[in-house]
């Protein structure tokens, strides 16, 4: 099945994803889970400016997926302020 995880940034939480950067690429490298897509979201169409994380992501269900986001290093840092994991349920593309 497929699953969006959408985290949302807690406010002044930038320093905190710098500092968390290379641990957290170790982990999303380390195929724990399998991330069909995945990236930043970013405040504006101009600029690098992250206001969250976006994935989706294939997996046997969604305690897994839960699981998977409770043992993120950003989660840990308590970077997000809101996530959401939803099941996907795909028609186009």
């Amino acid at each position: 099945m497929l699953y969006v995880r959408l985290c949302l940034d807690a406010p002044g939480s930038l320093d905190l994803r710098r500092k968390h950067r290379e641990e957290r690429q170790a982990y999303l490298d380390s195929g724990a889970i399998r991330i069909i897509e995945g990236g930043p979201v970013c405040a504006s169409d101009s600029g690098d400016a992250y206001v969250g994380t976006f994935m989706l992501i294939e997996a046997d269900s969604r305690e897994e997926v839960v699981a998977y986001h409770q043992n993120d290093p950003f989660t840990k840092a308590g970077i997000y302020e809101r996530s959401f994991i939803m099941r996907f349920k795909k028609n186009i593309g």
